[in-house]
């Protein structure tokens, strides 16, 4: 079962490193995307249930898939960047 599904935080974050590395060896920019897409939803939702989330990466993570997705044509992913990114401006950011 992934990590984030049972609550280990930094589980996680160590899996989705584990998937950047992978997708940054090959031509996988769309799985790049997809990553920096979750890492950022994940950090959010620690940040609304008060946990620490490191906020100031949040932004970093959105606009690196934002880059990929124009970069690719990854299309589908534009109505969730969409709500992502207003999670991300309800939560000050």
């Amino acid at each position: 079962m992934p990590a984030g599904v049972t609550g280990d935080e930094s589980g996680a974050l160590e899996d989705l490193a584990e998937a950047e590395g992978i997708s940054g060896r090959g031509p996988m920019k769309l799985h790049q995307a997809d990553v920096y897409m979750n890492r950022a939803r994940l950090r959010l939702g620690w940040h609304l249930r008060g946990q620490d989330a490191q906020l100031e990466e949040i932004p970093k993570d959105v606009t690196r898939a934002k880059e990929l997705i124009e970069q690719t044509g990854y299309h589908r992913r534009d109505r969730e960047m969409s709500e992502l990114e207003q999670a991300l401006g309800a939560a000050g950011r």
